[in-house]
């Protein structure tokens, strides 16, 4: 399954995108705007979709251009037999 948000907002340098999931870390194009956020909600994604033996991915076209976000996440055939399986 992959879920797909797209935002019209401030977008993401090239240099960001490879520091964007980490914890604490906002993009470049945001510190001169105030926007309210810690910089934990990107790296919490990552965390969750990993958990879910899953992976987030993150585009933009740059600065002033938006951002879009993948989160891809297995499908499990049939939840019950997975959940049998865990508890033997």
């Amino acid at each position: 399954m992959i879920i797909k948000i797209k935002d019209t907002g401030l977008g993401f340098t090239q240099q960001d995108k490879e520091k964007i999931f980490e914890l604490f870390i906002r993009g470049t194009a945001g510190k001169n705007t105030y926007i309210q956020g810690t910089g934990m909600g990107l790296h919490l994604a990552k965390k969750f979709a990993e958990m879910h033996n899953g992976q987030i991915f993150a585009y933009s076209a740059g600065k002033n251009k938006g951002s879009a976000f993948c989160v891809e996440l297995p499908i499990i055939e049939n939840p019950k037999n997975e959940v049998e399986d865990k508890k033997k």
